[in-house]
């Protein structure tokens, strides 16, 4: 039964990331292309190289959430 539970718990809590913000070098003069930019990991992962200061270009299927997105992302909240 222990061992149940324990493979339950990796399957639904995944593990602590082991690469974070800080990580990442600053992307300043690199330009990165990301599909999916308006949802989810996408988004994300352009709000974050935008931190550090890479030149992200979004390309999404729908373009009013594409500018929804955008408008998030250079919100500073």
């Amino acid at each position: 039964m222990g061992n149940l539970c324990s493979l339950a718990k990796e399957l639904c809590f995944p593990p602590a990331p082991t690469i974070t913000i800080e990580d990442i070098p600053d992307m300043a003069r690199k330009v990165v292309l990301i599909t999916g930019a308006n949802s989810g990991i996408g988004k994300e992962t352009a709000r974050i190289l935008l931190i550090r200061n890479a030149n992200v270009w979004m390309a999404c299927r729908d373009t009013a959430r594409g500018k929804t997105a955008l408008k998030d992302l250079k919100d500073p909240t």
